[in-house]
């Protein structure tokens, strides 16, 4: 590890894709802390949870959810850290299908399907994509006269973590929790506890370099990088042939690495030459 990535890794807070990866690992209380607080509840208790979890259809599309979790009542949680450049079109389609990939895990086998457990599909967002105007906005699927579909249990959750105007103070916290870089500045203590995991003394960062070099020896395709996961703006580039060389969709290259949508066609035209 050289002294740029030690600083880089110095400087994460908890809404960078690795910090959030290594920090929330296993965690089960801060993970419990962050559901509740946006979902203004109390009773969410995780039993389980795993980062960076890998999961496909039966078409051979596949996910990575950023938090996957389940608590004491069955309910399946998928927490998403969406950082960059985001349409309200595309926001929708990636949360529904995120959704639909939670509701294939949401019987167990043999089970009616009035069973169904209860989903919760959150991003936290640097800004307020859905023009809601407000600190959390929830979804949940209805059918036609407004009612509840009764087997769905499904909710989509939208949570701007830039939000300015009057909210809860737990979840100002929270909020302001998320990008803080400096340990003794975090209010939350099970935040506090997370970043530290990420970077508290030399083993933990140690540790979390090794994570990037996991990602790096599982494909180069994934674009998961140091430099990358701060918005460096001269690895942006080398991410976007990355994932072009990859097949990855345009959409979601912008989406990643924060480039134009320009600056995408234009690599991929350089890689054709």
């Amino acid at each position: 590890m050289d002294n740029e990535d030690y600083r880089l890794i110095r400087k994460l807070c908890l809404t960078d894709d690795l910090a959030f990866a290594v920090g929330l690992k296993g965690n089960k209380e801060c993970a419990s802390l962050i559901v509740n607080t946006i979902l203004g509840r109390s009773d969410i208790v995780i039993t389980s949870v795993h980062t960076q979890e890998h999961t496909m259809d039966a078409i051979g599309h596949s996910v990575i959810f950023d938090m996957y979790a389940h608590d004491r009542n069955g309910r399946l949680i998928d927490v998403e850290m969406q950082r960059g450049k985001i349409t309200k079109e595309e926001l929708g389609a990636r949360a529904d299908y995120y959704d639909a990939m939670l509701m294939l895990g949401s019987l167990r086998s043999g089970q009616k399907y009035r069973r169904m457990r209860e989903r919760f599909v959150i991003f936290i967002l640097e800004k307020d994509v859905l023009g809601t105007g407000e600190a959390v906005s929830e979804f949940r699927y209805r059918r036609k006269g407004g009612s509840d579909l009764a087997c769905a249990k499904g909710s989509i959750v939208m949570a701007n973590a830039k939000y300015n105007g009057t909210m809860r103070t737990d979840l100002q916290s929270l909020y302001s929790d998320f990008f803080q870089e400096n340990l003794d500045e975090i209010r939350n203590l099970e935040i506090r506890k997370a970043l530290y995991n990420v970077k508290g003394d030399e083993e933990k960062i140690m540790k979390t370099y090794s994570y990037i070099e996991k990602f790096k020896a599982e494909g180069e395709e994934r674009g998961f990088r140091l430099g990358e996961l701060k918005g460096r703006k001269d690895g942006r580039s080398e991410v976007a042939r990355n994932m072009l060389k990859a097949n990855r969709p345009i959409s979601e290259i912008v989406s990643f690495t924060n480039l134009s949508e320009e600056d995408v066609y234009r690599i991929a035209s350089s890689l054709k030459q």
